[in-house]
C-alpha cells in the first residue's frame, strides 16, 4: 500500500507507512499541541519532547502505530494505530485510531491511512471488520469515516472517548474488510 492512493478518494499526495524512529520526535511534538488533538485523542496535555520520546519507543500500548508520511520526503503527516483486535461474534474486529497534524489536514491523508492500516491488519492479522470509535460532537472524524466508507455499527452501551478534559458520548463506526 505504501505510495498507493486509495481509490477516487487518494490523497493530495503520496504516502505511506512506516515505523516510527528518534527522527519523528520534533514533528510528533508539534503535532500533538495542537489543540484538536490534544482534544479529541488521549494524548497528555501539555504534550513535550518526553512524551513524544516514550510514545515512539513504546507505541502507546497499541498493537501497531505506523507513521503517516509523504512517500516522496518523508515528512511526517500523520499516525495511525491498530489499538486492539477483539472477537465480535463472529467478527475479527480490529479497532483503529488516528490523528492528522495540522499541516496535512484536509488532503486525505486520514482516509488513506484508515483503509491503509485495515489492509494492514487483515493481511497480518485476519480481521475480517475495523472499527472507529469517535465523539458524536468530532464532526470531522465523522466525515473522514464517511469517506472512507464505514458505517455507523452497533456501538456498545455507555461508550464514551476523550473530549478534552471529559469524556463524550461516542458512536461506532465499522468497515467490514474481509
Amino acid at each position: 500500500m505504501a505510495g498507493v492512493p486509495v481509490g477516487e478518494r487518494g490523497p493530495r499526495r503520496r504516502l505511506s507507512l512506516r515505523p516510527c524512529t528518534d527522527a519523528d520526535v520534533g514533528w510528533i511534538t508539534a503535532a500533538c499541541a495542537d489543540p484538536d488533538i490534544e482534544r479529541w485523542t488521549e494524548v497528555p496535555t501539555p504534550y513535550d519532547v518526553e512524551d513524544a520520546r516514550v510514545f515512539v519507543a513504546s507505541g502507546g500500548g497499541s498493537l501497531l502505530v505506523r507513521a503517516v508520511v509523504d512517500a516522496d520526503t518523508d515528512e511526517g503527516v500523520g499516525m495511525v494505530a491498530l489499538h486492539r483486535i477483539e472477537d465480535d461474534g463472529g467478527h475479527l474486529d480490529g479497532a483503529l485510531g488516528y490523528w492528522v497534524a495540522p499541516w496535512a489536514r484536509r488532503q486525505g491523508v486520514a482516509v488513506w491511512a484508515t483503509l491503509a492500516m485495515a489492509e494492514v491488519a487483515v493481511l497480518e492479522w485476519g480481521v475480517t471488520r475495523v472499527s472507529l470509535d469517535i465523539a458524536v460532537a468530532n464532526e470531522a472524524s465523522t466525515a473522514v469515516a464517511r469517506r472512507a466508507g464505514f458505517v455507523p455499527g452497533v456501538t456498545p452501551a455507555g461508550l464514551r472517548v476523550a473530549d478534552g478534559d471529559t469524556r463524550s458520548a461516542a458512536v461506532r463506526w465499522v468497515l467490514a474488510v474481509g
